[in-house]
């Protein structure tokens, strides 16, 4: 019994058509998503503005604990914190010479007066020698304080650039992550309409295919 060719191929003639116009589609697509180029640069946002603020942020996180522990420290025993300073005082250069100039010149005026040696003499000489060794610490003391005081406000800057370039950061990786967020659903959208397209290309040139066929046997 022959086999009747050309009618199995006008009965698969639209079968055999639509494979032929999506197997057509693989082989010239060379469609490329516009959305996809964009992603690596979206990607390094992050890394790039991370080289700029990221020694500010370390620096933030170094100054911190310090930071807190002296302000710990000055608001539960105070005295403390100005004893523990206190400890380092050392004597100005110019105690001793203005200590001894002082006396000589007490000295010089009880002697004129015929108070040389006596109870009120040495009493002055003490009074006039603990007057300028307080003055000397005093002065010393209010030295340092200034300088533990401007220690502490370079402290504070360094955190207050620190967490300014750490909300900076978090601000553009929000941002960074929000517009892939955005590209990858473009990416997306714009891959479904572009197949949704193709199907229907594809399915109409099938069609195309599938008519024609009859006609040629």
């Amino acid at each position: 019994m022959a086999i009747d060719w050309s009618g199995m191929l006008k009965e698969k003639a639209p079968v055999l058509g639509n494979a032929a116009g999506q197997a057509f589609g693989l082989f010239n697509d060379d469609w490329k998503n516009p959305a996809d180029s964009a992603m690596p640069y979206l990607n390094r946002i992050p890394q790039e503005a991370g080289k700029q603020y990221q020694p500010y942020i370390n620096a933030a996180q170094g100054a911190l604990p310090q930071m807190q522990g002296q302000y710990s420290q000055l608001l539960n025993d105070p005295s403390q914190k100005l004893n523990q300073i206190g400890q380092g005082y050392q004597e100005s250069p110019g105690l001793q010479f203005a200590i001894q100039k002082a006396l000589q010149a007490s000295n010089s005026a009880s002697a004129a007066g015929g108070m040389a040696g006596s109870p009120a003499n040495r009493e002055q000489d003490i009074s006039l020698a603990t007057g300028y060794a307080n003055k000397d610490y005093n002065d010393w003391l209010n030295h340092a304080l200034g300088l533990y005081g401007q220690g502490l406000h370079g402290e504070e800057n360094i955190y207050g650039v620190g967490a300014n370039a750490s909300n900076n950061m978090a601000d553009l990786i929000s941002q960074a992550l929000a517009k892939q967020g955005e590209t990858a659903y473009n990416a997306q959208q714009a891959e479904n309409i572009h197949g949704a397209s193709n199907q229907g290309l594809f399915n109409t040139l099938g069609s195309l295919v599938g008519t024609a066929l009859p006609f040629l046997f």
